[in-house]
């Protein structure tokens, strides 16, 4: 199996981290905390919400039919322990570089299995 499906977790994330990180993902079993900014504050993500309202049709001559919107939110939980659901554009992990970096490795040695050597 390719080391991008072997990494993955059950939230979703991908885990590859520091000793720090480490840490307190083994507090949490095997969900992924990932270190990150939200609004500009620092935060942990705990996951991504899908979220859905319904728009009702407008009573105007020509005007919207109504339907669902949906979207993507983030819960985060601030340093203070409150808990917040951010937009996704509010939200920049800071792991990312160190995510990636371990990723590109575990897929050269995969890369390397599969041609035999």
């Amino acid at each position: 199996m390719p080391p991008h499906l072997l990494l993955m977790q059950s939230s979703g994330a991908i885990s590859a981290c520091g000793e720090e990180q480490q840490a307190i993902n083994s507090s949490y079993g095997d969900r992924l905390m990932r270190l990150c900014k939200a609004k500009g504050r620092t935060a942990m993500f705990h996951c991504w919400e899908q979220v859905s309202e319904i728009v009702e049709p407008s009573p105007m001559r020509g005007g919207s039919l109504g339907g669902i919107v949906k979207y993507t939110n983030a819960i985060v939980e601030y340093e203070d322990g409150t808990v917040d659901s951010v937009t996704a554009e509010d939200i920049v992990f800071l792991d990312t570089s160190k995510l990636f970096s371990k990723l590109d490795k575990e897929i050269a040695k995969w890369e390397l299995r599969q041609n035999g050597a």
